[in-house]
């Protein structure tokens, strides 16, 4: 299948074939081939890579049922991560600082260098009934 011009598979095309030329022409660097590497006078785009998928009633049934099965003290964090969006690294750095119950919203004071929860949908309470 070939990428359509303007589409992300052609931009990830792009992106996979740049990435692997600039590896090449590093490689030939490193061994006294050529002076310098081309490729890297190539601008890049930022790649977007975001996406939000939620859990369907089935699977999130199946995970929850495997986690009480295998790791029944974890149940509390899938919880927490089902409903706010949190990463298990989110979920222990977490400080009440960067809670806000009256709002029902959170933030992460520091991201290092990660994305976090902040940056992703999600309510910060507990599930609304």
């Amino acid at each position: 299948m070939r990428a359509v011009r303007g589409s992300s598979s052609f931009f990830q095309a792009a992106f996979n074939y740049r990435a692997l030329l600039s590896l090449v022409f590093s490689l030939a660097v490193r061994n006294g081939k050529i002076a310098s590497n081309p490729v890297r006078l190539v601008k890049t785009r930022k790649e977007n890579n975001e996406r939000v998928r939620y859990l369907k009633e089935k699977e999130e049934d199946k995970l929850r049922e495997k986690i009480c099965e295998l790791y029944p003290e974890g149940e509390p964090e899938f919880e927490l991560a089902l409903h706010t969006g949190m990463r298990r690294w989110e979920q222990y750095g977490l400080r009440w600082q960067d809670v806000n119950l009256e709002r029902g919203t959170r933030f992460q004071s520091a991201h290092h260098g990660r994305s976090s929860a902040a940056d992703r949908p999600g309510p910060a309470g507990p599930p609304e009934d």
